[in-house]
């Protein structure tokens, strides 16, 4: 998915550092699933995104860009935090999250990686081969 010609839609949303983050990514993944008629994707990403700035708000401590590529086999998702180190244990649960497991669940690959000046987790659902 890292070619851009593979893109169809790109939709890019800066999030707070914030309790309201999670609210606003999720009316966010809404509105951008809706116009990209979408609309059976709605449910599982809106929990992903918020799961995944949840993770952002908390541990990162930061402000998040959250990303949405949609492809023609596939939606990623990505959000992209400011904060320093990572932790990408899937069944740590020490704080009462479940964050990452919830990620695996729902998507077909998922990842975390450092970045220049923080961290990203992505995230891929398929949708339909005739979208």
């Amino acid at each position: 998915m890292s070619q851009a010609s593979t893109v169809r839609a790109q939709a890019n949303l800066h999030l707070p550092h914030s309790d309201r983050a999670p609210r606003l990514a999720r009316a966010f993944v809404a509105e951008s699933l809706h116009g990209w008629q979408l609309d059976d994707l709605i449910e599982p990403v809106s929990l992903l995104a918020s799961e995944v700035v949840t993770n952002a708000v908390i541990h990162a401590r930061s402000d998040a860009d959250l990303v949405l590529e949609r492809t023609p086999n596939a939606l990623r998702i990505s959000v992209t935090d400011r904060g320093e180190g990572m932790e990408r244990e899937v069944g740590g649960v020490s704080d009462g999250g479940r964050g990452l497991l919830i990620v695996e669940q729902l998507s077909s690959r998922w990842g975390a990686e450092p970045t220049s000046d923080g961290n990203r987790v992505w995230a891929e659902i398929p949708i339909g081969s005739g979208l």
